[in-house]
């Protein structure tokens, strides 16, 4: 279950020693062997090292505050800044901070902290973001990305996303989905025939055997409204069906990925 699945993992090369996880570092989180005294078997607990690790993001670089603060966004984990960050990185021996997590145009971020980094001679930033599901939830239309670590140095590949097989709204299947199309031309059909017999020969047709005590009769016009009311029914239906269907609308003159990542930001809070 996903509750094996190990927290973080280092990788070595002639470089040194990059931490890899899914979200970040926290307060709670002073050194790397801090994750061997997670029970792992259990769901993440609120204000856990678990939760931490699994939901933490960068502090953006051009915040003055550059320590830890709370995560407003994801409403669990912690946002951490180059101080927090590099403090980290150094106590733990490590040369970057390797983390996913957060959807990125490119596929991919590398954080160097350029306001803040003084050291000019670093090859690896001290944290990458690493975003590997291209057109994130079908509407970002972004590039997907891997990290690759060699011997001694590191590359990142980008690849973009192809159409996979159609998947309705809500994952319907076909007839759940078209009943309301069909039913709808079915009752309207229906209702032009018993338009259409409403002449006077009907009429007193059903004079007369509304005269028969034993035989509970139903007016046709009143057929008829409940037919034009089961119609209204499935107008609604199908209008939710199309409207599912529908892209997300995108304010004129907004570039679509940041729309539609603000957008995103409540989904984002539903974490746990």
């Amino acid at each position: 279950t996903l509750d094996a699945l190990p927290l973080a993992a280092v990788i070595t090369n002639v470089q040194g020693d990059w931490l890899c996880c899914h979200g970040g570092i926290s307060e709670q989180f002073n050194l790397v062997g801090d994750i061997e005294h997670v029970d792992r078997f259990e769901e993440p607990q609120d204000n856990s090292l678990t939760m931490d690790i699994l939901w933490s993001d960068p502090i953006p670089e051009d915040n003055q505050y550059q320590q830890f603060q709370r995560n407003k966004d994801r409403g669990c984990g912690v946002m951490f800044g180059y101080t927090a960050l590099t403090n980290f990185l150094r106590n733990n021996n490590l040369i970057s901070l390797v983390r996913a997590h957060e959807v990125k145009m490119t596929g991919y971020e590398e954080h160097w902290y350029k306001q803040w980094n003084t050291n000019t001679t670093s090859t690896t930033p001290p944290c990458i973001t690493i975003f590997s599901a291209p057109n994130y939830c079908d509407t970002h239309a972004n590039s997907g990305a891997y990290l690759k670590i060699d011997y001694d140095l590191y590359t990142i590949h980008q690849f973009g996303w192809v159409d996979h097989p159609y998947v309705l709204p809500k994952h319907q299947n076909t007839f759940a989905f078209s009943i309301s199309f069909v039913l709808e031309n079915v009752v309207h059909f229906l209702i032009n025939c018993m338009e259409a017999l409403s002449t006077v020969e009907v009429i007193e047709e059903e004079k007369e055997e509304s005269l028969n005590v034993n035989q509970t009769f139903v007016p046709l016009r009143q057929r008829i409204r409940a037919a034009n009311e089961k119609m209204l029914t499935l107008k609604d239906a199908k209008k939710r069906n199309v409207e599912a269907l529908q892209k997300p609308k995108i304010e004129a003159g907004k570039p679509w990925f940041e729309s539609v990542k603000e957008m995103d930001k409540e989904n984002e809070k539903l974490v746990k």
